[in-house]
């Protein structure tokens, strides 16, 4: 018999099967630490490309306070059309105390002028002249001219005006004006069958106030509403009629109106 040692095939299979595990371990190791780092790379790279997907919070600033644009320096010219109501009274009538009467009527007309804006305050001054077709009537119930009509009637009207406004925005004007006014005023006299007998004709002076609002529709036009009170006094009215006598009476009238307009401006 042979003294060599005889291989025992159960000991070579149990070191083939630590050698194969050993490997296959190692192997798996270095695997999860390559896709350990490659998911570490991953992450840093993209974390500028995440912060960049989101918008950076807004900062807060402190407004400005800024100065409002000029607007309204310039001059213009427009037209104008409303409404006016006519108060008219006559004292001092021959044999009698006095009598009233009111009435109302469309106005209409152009008007041209000037602004200055200094800062949201505008400085100006304005030309207005209107046409209307307002009278009053009234009647004689006593004394030489009982039964006689007499009318009143306002035919136009020259306001000048100097105006203080505020520009609420750069394109919209509040003011306040105030001036002179002069109306014309046309006084008939009618007998009891209609027939007229005399008239007394006028250009009566006075003062007016108003307040309005204004609005730039476009950087040369603008358009306007506005409410102006006219008073022009007491004037002396001397008519003569035959066989009668004298007719002698003070009218005054008063004049409230309200309008719109628009302007060309330049």
């Amino acid at each position: 018999m042979s003294d060599k040692p005889v291989a025992k095939p159960h000991l070579l299979t149990i070191s083939t099967w630590y050698f194969c595990t050993f490997k296959i371990g190692e192997s798996v190791r270095r695997s999860a630490t390559s896709f350990t780092a490659m998911v570490i790379s991953i992450v840093g790279l993209g974390q500028p490309v995440l912060a960049a997907d989101f918008p950076a919070r807004p900062e807060y600033k402190v407004p400005v306070s800024v100065a409002p644009v000029s607007q309204w320096t310039g001059c213009y010219i427009g037209g104008n059309i409303g409404a006016e109501w006519l108060r008219s009274e006559i004292s001092n009538v021959s044999g009698i105390d006095s009598i009233s009467e009111s009435s109302a009527g469309f106005a209409g007309g152009g008007q041209f002028g000037c602004d200055y804006q200094a800062g949201t305050m505008v400085f100006g001054a304005r030309n207005q002249i209107n046409w209307a077709d307002l009278k009053s009537s009234s009647w004689v119930n006593a004394g030489a001219f009982a039964g006689y009509t007499t009318t009143i009637a306002n035919n136009w009207s020259d306001v000048l005006t100097a105006r203080v406004g505020y520009a609420v925005q750069p394109n919209w004007l509040l003011y306040f004006q105030a001036g002179a006014a002069w109306r014309n005023l046309d006084q008939k006299l009618f007998d009891w069958t209609g027939t007229q007998v005399g008239q007394f004709g006028a250009t009566r002076a006075g003062w007016t106030v108003g307040v309005g609002s204004e609005y730039k529709v476009a950087r040369n036009w603008s358009v306007f509403l506005e409410y102006k009170y006219a008073n022009f006094g007491t004037s002396t009215a001397n008519i003569a009629v035959p066989a009668v006598g004298l007719y002698a009476a003070s009218p005054r009238s008063s004049v409230q109106t309200i309008s719109g307009g628009v302007n060309f401006r330049f």
